[in-house]
């Protein structure tokens, strides 16, 4: 399928190693090898405007006649649901403070003409709460085929007692915002919109040091760049009609920095790839849904960001180092609070990962990603490969095998390597070279 798309490039390479980033809306929905191999491999941003969610529940009964939220039909499904509502008016830290609220309670703000604050539903773990407290309604949405190599939602769906994923819904009034970030443990992300319409402002990896301060970065970036207005983001409504490929410039800010602005319309998914930090607006009453996930293209960037983190926390806590397990437990702990995940977990997603896929990739059983989709015995081996060389690496870290309440874990990721190396042999190809790998511990 040849594909149509209007690209943004940036020449230069990265500090992540990719060369030419490009942004690019695409018209017709890429075959997966080529999305996986082009956007997610590239570590390389784009929106889809392709009819992705057309035939999502969602998109028809969360959506009114106008085209905006149908505050009504929301109401009556999930009215009495908590859920998180942050104040884009105030600051708290580097973020926006949050309060928990029933639906219905901020729909009622949604229909409010005079607001005294500005309120956005964000982080809804919507997926988790129609599972657990109404488990025989029908799913609302199915992941995009594209991403549905998900290591992440795979680990927290088989474990629904946590109630937790990172399976999103945001609800925004226009105006509400999120401030200038790069995702959790540096995953991808995407983001569908449901109805409404967002401007993002994306900048490729390490452009943003570039507005460090202090060892702090911008709370709200459309300042610093000079962009306060969206009048000059592009969207596919404004590209020319029937283009195949049109190459834009990125923008450059008076200091230097290089970035991208766009808009999603509704109906589009933006693809947000690891290390991107951005920023979001609502520009007029939207609804999204937006994961996060980790899989062998960027497991790389987690493992990396893990460790400097840890870094971090060991700095954090260097005035009480002793070097005892008490206090290493006391820089998991922090680790965890901080980053969101600690060591332990994060082997244990791998290992997760992998005992999943090891019978697929012999033969013996088909393997399902998320919501369904079914991956290919050589996806599977790629998957394999990748676990195998990051386990691997990480098991050669004292930083790794000194952590606290580890034994079992250890072991279960040797064991977990053994058998790769089994049914993916280095000596067959079954291991990225030196070269191919960006686990962000190889040499």
């Amino acid at each position: 399928m040849n594909l149509r798309y209007s690209e943004v490039r940036w020449g230069a390479r990265n500090r992540t190693g990719v060369s030419h980033p490009v942004f690019s809306f695409a018209f017709e929905e890429p075959k997966y090898e080529e999305f996986y191999t082009r956007f997610i491999m590239g570590n390389s941003p784009c929106i889809l405007s392709c009819g992705m969610i057309d035939d999502w529940k969602a998109s028809k009964s969360w959506v009114d006649s106008s085209g905006d939220p149908d505050l009504q039909d929301l109401g009556l499904e999930y009215g009495n649901l908590n859920v998180p509502v942050a104040n884009c008016s105030e600051k708290y830290f580097d973020s926006q403070p949050k309060a928990e609220l029933k639906l219905k309670e901020y729909l009622q703000y949604m229909k409010q003409k005079d607001r005294q604050d500005t309120l956005y539903l964000k982080d809804w773990h919507f997926h988790a709460a129609q599972r657990l407290q109404q488990p025989a309604d029908p799913p609302v949405y199915r992941t995009p085929c594209l991403f549905a190599s998900d290591w992440l939602n795979e680990f927290w769906e088989e474990q629904p007692e946590l109630r937790d994923d990172f399976r999103f819904v945001y609800v925004g009034v226009a105006g509400t915002w999120t401030p200038f970030h790069a995702d959790v443990f540096r995953s991808f992300s995407w983001s569908a919109n449901v109805c409404g319409r967002k401007r993002w402002i994306l900048l490729p990896p390490g452009e943003e040091e570039k507005l460090r301060s202090l060892s702090q970065l911008p709370f709200d970036v459309a300042g610093v760049l000079g962009a306060e207005s969206p009048s000059a983001a592009v969207s596919s409504a404004t590209l020319p009609a029937g283009v195949s490929v049109a190459r834009l410039q990125p923008k450059t800010s008076p200091g230097g920095v290089r970035y991208f602005d766009v808009i999603q319309e509704a109906g589009e998914v933006m693809f947000v790839p690891s290390d991107w930090h951005h920023q979001v607006w609502n520009l007029r009453d939207t609804i999204s849904i937006n994961h996060n996930w980790l899989n062998a293209a960027n497991v790389g960037h987690a493992s990396r960001h893990l460790l400097a983190s840890l870094t971090a926390v060991k700095a954090e806590l260097a005035d009480i180092a002793d070097g005892s397990g008490a206090w290493l437990a006391q820089c998991q702990q922090l680790l965890k609070a901080t980053h969101g995940m600690d060591v332990r977990e994060f082997v244990e997603l791998l290992c997760f990962a992998a005992d999943r896929r090891l019978d697929g990739a012999r033969g013996a059983a088909a393997v399902r990603g998320l919501d369904g989709w079914q991956h290919s015995r050589d996806h599977l081996r790629w998957d394999l490969a990748r676990v195998r060389c990051v386990l691997r690496r990480l098991l050669a870290l004292e930083d790794v095998t000194r952590a606290p309440d580890m034994d079992e874990c250890l072991a279960r990721a040797q064991r977990v390597i053994a058998d790769i190396e089994e049914v993916c042999p280095p000596e067959a190809g079954g291991a990225p070279g030196p070269g191919q790998c960006d686990c962000g511990v190889c040499a």
